[in-house]
């Protein structure tokens, strides 16, 4: 009897443990509308409506849209080096909700060659998202390298705990 009831709890921690892994391994780093808000007011860029727009886009899930704005913000930004971070940053995101995680990793990795200033942590950010994306392909070797990554550029500690539990569950894996 006492082999059936440790086994029964057994299956039911490893099914929670499942969940877990599951509700960890498919959330990326979302900002809130004080980023947004303090960004456009910060920076100096060609036409901040269409970068803005671009963020509406893909917050209404019009991921096709959102890129294809992102991109033209590029365009229009060539020597903006925050511009061309962010929207790197917002295609890859766009991308990992279309399911396109390769695509996804390539724009979240781009993000790192651009100066961003204050906004240092947003490569930590596109870097757990990288990350997330190689759980999603099932890479763990690379979701490791660029979980670690991710935290070198969490200076302020904004993503110390999320990068941590994603970090647990892989060494648990």
């Amino acid at each position: 009897m006492f082999k059936n009831f440790t086994k029964k709890y057994l299956i039911i921690f490893l099914l929670i443990t499942q969940s877990l892994w599951s509700q960890t391994s498919t959330t990326i780093m979302e900002e809130d509308r004080e980023f947004w808000n303090t960004l456009i007011q910060t920076i100096a860029i060609s036409n901040k409506n269409l970068l803005y727009a671009s963020y509406i886009a893909y917050k209404d899930k019009l991921y096709d849209l959102s890129i294809d704005s992102f991109e033209e913000c590029i365009t229009q930004n060539t020597d903006n080096q925050l511009v061309q971070g962010i929207a790197n940053y917002y295609i890859g995101k766009n991308f990992y909700y279309m399911g396109e995680y390769k695509k996804a990793v390539l724009y979240f990795l781009a993000t790192e060659r651009y100066t961003m200033d204050q906004y240092t942590y947003i490569k930590a950010a596109a870097l757990f998202n990288a990350s997330v994306c190689y759980v999603k392909i099932n890479d763990t070797v690379m979701a490791k390298t660029y979980l670690q990554k991710s935290m070198q550029y969490d200076t302020e500690g904004k993503y110390k705990s999320t990068i941590e539990m994603l970090w647990q569950s892989l060494k648990n894996n």
